[in-house]
């Protein structure tokens, strides 16, 4: 798409499609017209199709047309091999692409290839139709505009148990791919993948949920993966902008950009550090193949629509293992977040502080030089420890500190740690983005603007990305935040928000792990869902403060699943940044990318796949250019005494949130203050005397002579300073004495100073 963004896409579309060939618009533009005349199909009806896919994907250019993948091999796609139609090598380029888009082909019709351009004269003969016109011309042609001609008018046919290319107008094999169990259908039967072989067969469907205590094959839900088949778009600008991005990134309210000011949206994968040789370490079924070669999975990420990892590391991680990893991914292009994982505070103690912040800075240091490797996360949502029964929470001033301990919790100040966390990086690779994850397992991001990190230069802002977690037990946590302001009791909050994260962390383990039970989740609409969470972390999106990532979202259930739905929805409207987590390449988890089902290296689950790509791409809907930015050199000494200060008392409740209990509470010290105030008052005036006394001075000044007072006997009481029976005149300044009644006053003998008299 060479020209600029148009408002009106779908008239853009329709322009493209009735203008000629060389309009440069939409793919397959030049093809449709050929294409209607193979199959019969109604202009109108085609145009207007094509035209709403194009308006509700919110994309200014609709892809034209699909690879299609099999999910028990997703380097398997349907290819061409001379005339037959075959399962070919996806990432060495060997599959095809064929006409329509993932709503087109939901209608039964024919299924045309699109044009495979060749360089060699050999495949071209192969492939040309018998009595073609062209004849030998089309042998002996190595253009890719030649083969594009032969192409145009081909589809799959499937006869006598074989498939192959043949004239549209001459097949009468119809194509239906249904989108619940993505299964491609013709004459009643399934095409299905056996062994590297096609077939056709009876269909067949899955039970529809996770079996507990079991891996099941695609989660149980939809097809077999043998008869499951992915649409991946050709068009994948998302992939296209790693060829011509211009590092380092940097942000711009909600979005990221490139140093051009290019927006930039990355979708990836969370990869962990294993290596092929390593062992299963979760429990889960492990294949009895060797997981993939790193090469080999970066690739496959790439060709999936990908174009970013987020590759975790910790002080146990092998800086070989490390290595590997990010220069394959690196070698594809994509780009690397690197991540900071441990199931400890580590912020929260001296020592281990002191080495969390030094691994930060040697991580950031180790990749300056590879610039793919964009950002550093701090530490992968911090939660609570449960050994030293700490909370982390966001900008906690040492006198909160003292009277939580009193309650019998122990909070933590991630503030603080992320503002040390980010300079530590920086120290690293000042062009490095740094990502603050929400404390309680990145859902807690509600004062990270009212209550911002500790930095020298506010420019620094601009490399500063926030990250929250998405897990479907997470509900619990974000509704708590968002009913904070409306409990009675705060210090219950502490043992509710104790409660929500067990809840959450067994039910995810459990699905993850596919052994138990799992607690049937309320039913959330999409206002309820966007409702609970914009006061945790959303508003972040929403009010255009700051980038909002998605660092981790998986599941392992499809049916019935509110929260997949919602959070697909969130993630398009609001075309935030996001990696799904984990990619499972070594077949640990139920929850993973990979099928751990399948024995199969390259297996997918193809309904978590197909739902992914929904939300991969660049939505027009959102601007697609930024401000360059603006030049920040990095200080480190100033940055590194202002990171360190905590948050102040005052600055704490000014943006405490308001509930009634507060209020209550407030109310009650109150009172409590006035009380005092008052009984000290009244303990020192003297006991049955006719005129009251005022309270001793505490000022230390030379009172001016008076005329003497009576003494009067009395009982001593409990109160020291009571036992004084005595009037005593005080002395206060002018400008006080001006705002009394002139009968309360008298003349000290002093300048500036009145003296009070006592009063009947």
């Amino acid at each position: 798409e060479a020209r600029q963004p148009n408002p009106f896409p779908l008239c853009r579309f329709i322009i493209d499609c009735a203008g000629p060939s060389q309009s440069g618009g939409l793919l397959f533009g030049s093809k449709l017209p050929t294409m209607m005349r193979s199959t019969g199909a109604r202009p109108v009806a085609v145009a207007a199709a094509a035209g709403v896919l194009l308006y509700g994907a919110g994309v200014s250019a609709a892809p034209a047309s699909v690879t299609i993948v099999s999910a028990s091999d997703a380097t398997s796609c349907l290819g061409v091999q001379g005339r037959e139609v075959a399962l070919r090598d996806c990432l060495d380029g060997e599959g095809v692409a064929w006409y329509g888009t993932l709503e087109s082909l939901q209608t039964e019709a024919l299924l045309g290839m699109q044009a495979i351009e060749t360089t060699g004269g050999e495949v071209a003969e192969a492939r040309r139709l018998p009595g073609e016109d062209g004849g030998a011309a089309a042998a002996s042609s190595s253009s890719s505009s030649s083969s594009s001609a032969s192409a145009a008018s081909e589809c799959l046919r499937a006869a006598g148990g074989s498939f192959s290319l043949w004239p549209c107008s001459q097949t009468t094999s119809n194509w239906q791919w249904d989108p619940t169990t993505l299964q491609l259908k013709t004459q009643g039967k399934c095409l299905t993948s056996s062994n590297g072989t096609l077939a056709l067969e009876t269909c067949t469907t899955l039970g529809g949920g996770m079996g507990a205590g079991q891996f099941t094959e695609q989660n149980g839900n939809g097809a077999p993966a043998s008869q499951t088949w992915v649409l991946m778009p050709t068009a994948r600008p998302q992939v296209d902008l790693l060829d011509t991005i211009k590092l380092p990134l940097r942000t711009e309210g909600r979005y990221v950009g490139d140093s051009n000011g290019a927006r930039i949206k990355l979708v990836g994968v969370n990869w962990l550090t294993a290596l092929p040789q390593e062992a299963s370490a979760s429990g889960g079924p492990s294949s009895a193949k060797a997981p993939p070669a790193p090469g080999t999975v970066a690739k496959l990420i790439r060709f999936m629509g990908f174009n970013s990892v987020r590759i975790p590391f910790s002080s146990a991680t092998e800086l070989a293992a490390l290595d590997t990893l990010v220069e394959a991914a690196t070698a594809e292009k994509l780009l690397v977040v690197m991540c900071r994982q441990s199931n400890a505070l580590e912020f929260a103690g001296n020592a281990t502080r002191k080495k969390w912040l030094e691994s930060l800075t040697f991580m950031a240091r180790r990749y300056k030089s590879n610039e793919r490797v964009v950002a550093v996360d701090l530490l992968s949502g911090p939660g609570y420890e449960e050994e030293t029964d700490t909370l982390p929470l966001w900008g906690v001033p040492e006198a909160e500190e003292q009277a939580a301990k009193g309650l019998g919790v122990t909070l933590a100040d991630w503030r603080t740690a992320a503002a040390e966390g980010s300079v530590a990086v920086w120290a690293g690779n000042p062009n490095a983005l740094v990502v603050v994850q929400g404390g309680m397992y990145g859902t807690d991001l509600m004062h990270v603007q009212d209550r911002p990190m500790g930095f020298a230069q506010d420019c620094l802002f601009s490399r500063v990305v926030y990250g929250a977690q998405e897990r479907r037990w997470f509900a619990g946590l974000y509704e708590l935040y968002s009913k904070m302001s409306s409990m009675w009791n705060p210090v219950a909050m502490y043992d509710e928000l104790e409660q929500a994260v067990t809840e959450a962390l067994s039910a995810t383990k459990t699905e993850a792990t596919g052994s138990g039970t799992l607690p049937t989740p309320a039913k959330q609409s999409y206002e309820e869902y966007t409702a609970t969470r914009s006061t945790a972390a959303y508003y972040l999106d929403s009010d255009n403060k700051a980038p909002l990532w998605v660092s981790e979202l998986g599941t392992a259930t499809k049916a019935d699943n509110d929260w997949w739905s919602n959070t697909l929805r969130f993630l398009k409207e609001s075309d935030a940044s996001w990696f799904y987590a984990p990619l499972g390449s070594r077949k640990e988890t139920a929850d993973g990318l990979f099928d751990a089902a399948s024995s199969g290296q390259t297996a997918v689950v193809g309904w978590k796949l197909q739902d992914l790509i929904s939300v991969q791409q660049l939505s027009a809907l959102h601007p697609t250019k930024l401000l360059a930015p603006t030049e920040c050199t990095f200080e480190q000494a100033s940055n590194e005494e202002a990171a360190s200060k905590r948050l102040s008392l005052e600055k704490f409740l000014a943006t405490a949130p308001l509930n009634p209990g507060m209020l209550i509470a407030a109310g009650s010290l109150l009172a409590l203050v006035c009380c005092l105030l008052l009984t000290c008052c009244c303990c020192c005036c003297r006991r049955g005397s006719r005129k009251p006394s005022w309270m001793q001075p505490f000022s230390p000044r030379q009172l001016a002579p008076v005329e003497p007072v009576e003494e009067r006997p009395t009982n001593k009481n409990f109160w020291s300073f009571c036992s004084c029976q005595r009037q005593l005149p005080i002395q206060v300044p002018d400008r006080m004495a001006k705002m009394l009644p002139a009968s309360m006053t008298s003349d000290s003998g002093r300048t500036s100073y009145s003296q009070l008299k006592g009063l009947q």
